[in-house]
């Protein structure tokens, strides 16, 4: 596996839904988490049509997958118990580490879980079917737009998923 999708599993495991903290295991909020910051690369480096000069996408990074994760904030698990519990720095941590850091078997299925949905991202643009094939760009657990250019998309799992409205792409 690919290190940027090494950091997705990072980013899926520390972000999604678990039973330990009050909730389910839900797949399609995996990969929804996942494609998010895969669309993040693509639209970091948008060419606007003309006569626009610029797409205002710099919060999403510069195009990699780690630009998108650590970029001024954007994601609360980034950094967090829950990303150190699989990651050293910006690369999953070795097997016999995450064996020490992972002692309840339903953190190991979250693991496990999170590296399945990897598996379904599309580190580019990508739809989530189960988002009426949307392609979001961010995600919350308030169903309240963070930006005037977002529309909510739907809800998978603990969090709301937003995607560009028509035409704000480069806005």
């Amino acid at each position: 596996m690919s290190k940027p999708r090494r950091q997705l599993v990072g980013m899926i495991y520390a972000e999604s839904s678990t039973p330990n903290a009050g909730g389910g295991e839900f797949h399609e909020e995996k990969v929804g988490i996942g494609q998010t910051i895969g669309n993040r690369t693509f639209y970091a480096t948008m060419t606007p049509p003309p006569p626009a000069t610029s797409c205002y996408n710099s919060e999403y990074g510069n195009g990699t997958v780690w630009s998108a994760l650590s970029s001024s904030g954007q994601f609360q698990a980034f950094g967090g118990s829950r990303w150190n519990e699989v990651m050293n720095g910006d690369d999953l941590k070795q097997p016999a580490a995450l064996n020490q850091s992972m002692r309840r078997i339903s953190d190991r299925q979250h693991f496990n879980l999170s590296v399945e949905a990897v598996r379904e991202v599309d580190i580019g643009l990508g739809l989530v079917p189960e988002l009426l094939d949307a392609k979001p760009i961010a995600f919350q657990q308030s169903a309240q737009a963070g930006s005037p250019r977002w529309q909510l998309s739907g809800k998978l799992g603990a969090h709301h998923f937003f995607s560009f409205a028509p035409g704000r792409e480069c806005q």
